[in-house]
Order: C-alpha cells, then structure tokens, then sequence
C-alpha cells in the first residue's frame, strides 16, 4: 500500500484519481482549494474512512504550500506517489476581458501570468518540497497532469496562449526536474490525459474520466527508468515536444 498526494483532488480527474487509490487500499491525500466545492471527499474523511485525509492547499501560495506539507508530514510521514493534477483551464478565470489569456490583440500580462503560475511554477514548487517525503520511499514516482496542447511541434494555428504556454513551460520544467529527481531515486512522468470528458473538457470530449486514469494509473505504475521524465500520453504513447 502507499501513500499517495493529489493535487485538485477534489473533482475531475484528480477525484477519479482518489476514488481509484482508494480502491487498491492505497492512502490518499487530495488536496483542495475550495472548500464549498470539496464536500465529496471531506465527506468521505467524515464518515470514518482512515485512508483519505483531504488537505486544503492554494497551490500559489507559499504559506499554505508549507502548511500542507506540515500536515502530510505529520500524518503519513512518507509520500510514495504525488500527483501534481491542479491546474486552470480557459473556462476557470472569471474577469471582464475573457480573452485577455487566450487571444492576439486582447492579451494582458496579469492574465497570462495567472495560469502560468498555477499551471507551470506551482507544481515545480510543490515538488521541490515534498519531494522532501519521498526520499526514503520505495518506489516513489511524481505525475504531472500536462497537455497535448503544451506540444509546441504540434501547433499548427494560434489561440488560447496562456494554457498552451503554461503546458509547454510545465513540461520544460517537469523534464528539467527529471534529472534532479531521478538522482534522488524517484521517476517522474508528464502525463496527458487525453481529452477528457470534464467541466474543463466539455461534454464533446472522447475519453472518459475512468479510462483516462486508468491508463495514466496504468502508466505510472510500470513507469521505467528509461521514460524518466518523458512526455506521453495516458496510453502510453510518447508525444512530440
């Protein structure tokens, strides 16, 4: 059994990911923005299941970056497995000027900063400090939740700037951290879901929540040293850069 972190473990895939841990008797740690919209798995904890500790956490926030960390420390010690799956999508920012971050012309640098720092820095951040718990783990491994859309090979027209700059900037940086990690014995993967059917997805998407993270579960669990930091998709398949 292990103990698993999960970014935005709170709806999405990063709750399919704990409903999915929960089931293999694995001990989950989701993390959660909003409370309001968190009830699902602070439930869970309330109803007497020992193995998921739901964590508020604001993934910009240094502070609650630490307090996070304080209180995964104290309750499980050692992390085996950390999903970093919290992110922002075109549809999450509210703001007058809806295409101040994904639009030429309309472009604001406080809105292109925004998802760059949720999408990109934040779970660099996150990492370098719980990668503190997983040292001493067995086989302990990082996912980061990326994108197809952060392939800068596979452009081939314009829009929607700062998710794809913030995707592409996530995986330059998660393959950056690759090496600093693999020399500390842990294996990290840039994980593409697909296009999965969620609010952020939409309901014309092809993959379903359940196989997406089937197979990126499926991924990470024979991931090898030889796809240390590599990009791929939840099947498997290696992506372009």
């Amino acid at each position: 059994m292990a103990n698993v972190m999960i970014t935005g473990g709170n709806r999405g895939i990063g709750f399919e990911f704990v409903r999915q841990f929960l089931a293999r008797k694995d001990t989950v740690i989701p993390t959660y923005r909003d409370k309001k919209r968190a009830q699902e798995i602070i439930a869970l904890e309330t109803r007497g299941y020992d193995d998921i500790i739901p964590v508020q956490l604001e993934v910009k926030d240094l502070a609650s970056i630490e307090a996070c960390f304080d209180t995964v420390a104290e309750r499980v010690g050692q992390l085996d497995i950390l999903i970093n799956n919290a992110g922002m999508g075109d549809n999450s920012i509210e703001m007058t000027d809806p295409y101040s971050h994904r639009e030429f012309g309309h472009l604001k640098a406080e809105s292109l900063l925004e998802i760059y720092h949720v999408n990109a820095v934040a779970p660099i951040i996150i990492t370098q400090k719980f990668v503190e718990l997983m040292e001493w783990a067995e086989e302990p491994k990082v996912a980061y939740i990326t994108s197809q859309m952060g392939s800068i090979g596979r452009r081939t027209d314009s829009g929607y700037y700062s998710y794809n700059a913030s995707k592409a900037a996530l995986n330059m940086l998660g393959r950056l951290f690759s090496f600093d990690l693999a020399g500390m014995g842990i294996l990290s993967v840039l994980l593409h879901p697909g296009w999965v059917k969620t609010s952020m997805g939409g309901p014309d998407a092809e993959v379903s929540v359940k196989d997406s993270v089937d197979g990126m579960l499926n991924v990470i669990d024979n991931l090898t040293a030889e796809q240390n930091g590599a990009f791929l998709d939840y099947q498997g398949e290696e992506l372009e850069w």
